[in-house]
């Protein structure tokens, strides 16, 4: 069912894609590839309008039993330098379990400096 109609009238401001994948692989494991893309409509201090200001990618190896076997991560496009320092602290999360207690275990491995707000979403 969609949305009524808003209430005001209003002005397009960000848009935020995210789309997940998942794939069988030959080797009994999966894959499961997300993708953040933020933009905005209007020229920033970090960007133009229309242009990525976040581009990021998450691939997730896991076994039948949500076990991570493998993890991968990138930034096409991102707001500050510092950004793609959060990629390489993502392999703290293989061998980890989905599954009950499975944010709290991210934020303590990869959470505040140590990680990115973004690919966390992703996960």
């Amino acid at each position: 069912m969609p949305l009524p109609p808003p209430a005001a009238q209003r002005k397009h401001i960000h848009t935020r894609r995210i789309a997940c994948e998942v794939y069988e692989r030959e080797d009994g494991l999966w894959d499961v590839e997300a993708n953040m893309i933020d933009t905005k409509t209007y020229d920033t201090e970090r960007g133009k309008a229309g242009q990525p200001l976040h581009n990021m990618w998450v691939r997730l190896t896991l076994s039948d039993d949500m076990v991570i076997r493998g993890i991968d991560s990138s930034m096409d496009a991102f707001p500050q330098a510092v950004c793609p320092m959060a990629v390489n602290p993502m392999q703290e999360l293989v061998g980890l379990k989905i599954g009950a207690g499975w944010q709290g275990e991210v934020r303590k491995r990869i959470g505040g400096a140590l990680g990115c707000t973004h690919l966390r979403e992703l996960l």
